[in-house]
């Protein structure tokens, strides 16, 4: 396949080039046969063309073949020479418009092969396709957060808005092309296997690319999904500001079912966004300097419950009710039904 993308790089870079030349010959002939006509026709009393406008719009009219017929041409050499600007002027402007729409149609070849670079701002590249992937997608589509999808696979998903750049994360001009340094979250999945060691080489991959992220984007928050336990201590080490192990969740949703049955669909809706129950962040400027516990009252006293503390990048679930807040958010639940 990788022949095939450098055929439609060069093809991409001869229809840029032509239909610039095409639009530079478009414009010389509006520009000689606007000046050209003006010179020729205005001496003449019956002709439509006495100012520099009127000979534009008969150009204009004359080159995209509307012809309205207003201004009129008399002379024998002014008709001659718009002779030469009808054939010429349509001629170029045609192949400008089919070498234009040839572009866009590479342009959009290339976008389905994931070859075009990205360009925008604050938005999320998630490495790597599995149906993870498919929810933060969707997710991130229902809070309009732009998102920017890179798999060494091609990727149909007709019915999902995002953006595709095909390669590997490990490679920084792929990165480059998904726009790292101008994205906001990084979030780097891991692949399906079978056994520990093909884990453990799935890890290392993942904090490698880690690694390369916070050299290209320090600012950028990463995500990173961890197979094994034993590698989130690594993945920590090198600033993966969040680190997830595979499966943790969802042990703990299975064990607590057996005591706190329909636990899971509590927290699957909350965490989706679905039920009544929402998870909501607030900055904290207005409680800043206040104890915690009578900020804690004061959130309980609205129907709303505080579940962590966000300072800069970093959350924590353990509130001490004497302390004094100085954190930059306040993460809280409440029930908005």
């Amino acid at each position: 396949m990788l022949p095939l993308f450098v055929i439609f790089k060069k093809l991409g870079r001869k229809l840029r080039s032509f239909s610039a030349g095409s639009a530079g010959i478009v414009a010389a002939v509006i520009v000689y046969s606007t000046i050209s006509e003006y010179l020729i026709e205005n001496k003449i009393p019956d002709s439509g063309i006495h100012n520099i406008f009127n000979s534009l719009w008969w150009t204009m009219q004359t080159i995209t073949t509307v012809g309205y017929g207003d201004t009129p041409v008399y002379g024998t050499l002014g008709r001659i020479n718009a002779m030469a600007v009808m054939i010429v002027g349509i001629g170029s402007l045609g192949l400008f418009f089919a070498s234009f729409a040839a572009l866009l149609s590479n342009a959009k070849i290339m976008g389905r092969l994931g070859m075009l670079k990205v360009r925008m701002n604050r938005h999320v590249i998630v490495c790597n396709y599995d149906s993870a992937a498919r929810d933060i997608i969707e997710n991130a589509e229902k809070r309009g957060v732009p998102v920017v999808l890179v798999s060494e696979n091609e990727i149909n998903e007709p019915d999902m808005d995002f953006s595709f750049v095909r390669g590997s994360c490990l490679d920084e001009h792929v990165l480059e092309r998904a726009g790292i340094r101008n994205c906001d979250t990084m979030i780097i999945l891991a692949g399906r296997h079978v056994n520990e060691m093909e884990d453990a080489k799935t890890d290392a991959m993942t904090i490698l690319t880690g690694m390369k992220v916070k050299k290209m984007n320090p600012d950028a928050f990463t995500i990173a999904e961890i197979l094994l336990e034993k590698s989130s201590e690594h993945a920590e080490a090198v600033g993966i500001d969040e680190v997830v192990v595979r499966g943790t969740l969802s042990s703990s949703l299975l064990s607590r079912a057996i005591d706190l049955r329909g636990l899971s669909k509590v927290m699957i809706s909350m965490l989706n966004g679905t039920g009544s129950i929402k998870i909501r962040e607030d900055d904290s400027g207005r409680y800043k300097g206040m104890k915690i516990g009578d900020v804690t009252e004061s959130f309980m006293k609205a129907g709303k419950f505080i579940i962590g503390l966000r300072k800069g990048n970093i959350v924590t679930s353990r509130i001490d009710s004497s302390g004094v807040l100085d954190h930059d958010s306040i993460i809280y639940i409440e029930r908005t039904e």
